[in-house]
């Protein structure tokens, strides 16, 4: 009798809900990512917080910086802002561009002893008649489901990599469960504040969010300590406004103006 009772318990009882597939989740979510529009040029205004340790006392700074960045050829140019007119254009590298993760031309391969922050898009498909995606380059586990501030939730995978774990960069994502797009994303690089100074391992934290009809990193946050001293910087920045021009004609020879380059404020 007490055998038939616990069976029938057993039987009314609702099945545990299966853990899902980090590895579709993943794939499903590279897949999606290689649909996604491109800008050509990217006009990015940005709010930098910094804090500064030294010995333990926390040192806060905040300023204002606007980067152009040329998606094509993967550079960049750093302006003041306010605008000062007799400031050169200097043009660089691309570290910390907002559309990192939606290179499908000129991926720039990791050099020794520079920054790098570029996100490991080896598991990026191919968009041809079918879309396809090798195994990937991680052993990938999940680690839950997160809400996500305005609604909704995202799946969180972390990511070991299999080998190489330079090149393999990523090591967590949030992933939208309703529509796959990437919400954050945690990466181990490489970063010095300066050429004089040394290049040193750190990890960045980038959040997503839509401008216009792009889906961008609009929000930065990475720490520097140099070895062999006791002081560490810590960085968010935050992108305030994007425009996407069309073209920059002569924009490496003269100076920049903002008179053609309509914005659009992000959406959240």
């Amino acid at each position: 009798m007490y055998t038939a009772l616990l069976l029938a318990l057993l039987a009314g009882s609702p099945s545990p809900a299966p853990t899902p597939d980090p590895y579709r989740i993943y794939k499903v979510a590279m897949q999606h990512l290689a649909t996604l529009p491109q800008p050509n040029y990217v006009d990015d205004s940005q709010e930098w917080s910094t804090v500064t340790f030294v010995n333990g006392q926390a040192i806060p700074g905040e300023h204002l910086q606007r980067t152009v960045f040329d998606s094509v050829h993967r550079r960049e140019s750093i302006l003041s802002m306010p605008f000062n007119p007799a400031q050169p254009v200097v043009v660089g590298d691309s570290y910390f561009a907002p559309d990192s993760w939606l290179i499908r031309r000129n991926i720039a391969v990791p050099r020794p002893n520079v920054p790098n922050m570029a996100p490991d898009l080896t598991d990026l498909p191919t968009i041809a008649n079918v879309i396809s995606v090798a195994e990937p380059s991680y052993e990938i586990r999940f680690a839950g489901i997160d809400p996500l501030t305005g609604g909704g939730s995202a799946y969180q995978l972390v990511l070991q990599p299999v080998f190489d774990p330079v090149k393999h960069n990523l090591r967590q994502l949030w992933i939208n469960t309703a529509n796959n797009n990437i919400m954050r994303a945690e990466i181990e690089g490489s970063y010095r504040p300066s050429m004089q100074d040394v290049v040193e391992n750190t990890h960045v934290f980038e959040d997503f969010g839509a401008v216009g009809k792009y889906w961008l990193v609009i929000h930065h946050v990475w720490t520097y300590a140099p070895a062999f001293s006791n002081v560490k910087f810590q960085y968010s920045v935050m992108s305030l406004m994007m425009g996407f021009p069309s073209a920059l004609p002569d924009w490496f020879s003269t100076r920049w103006s903002s008179s053609n380059m309509p914005a659009r404020r992000l959406q959240f």
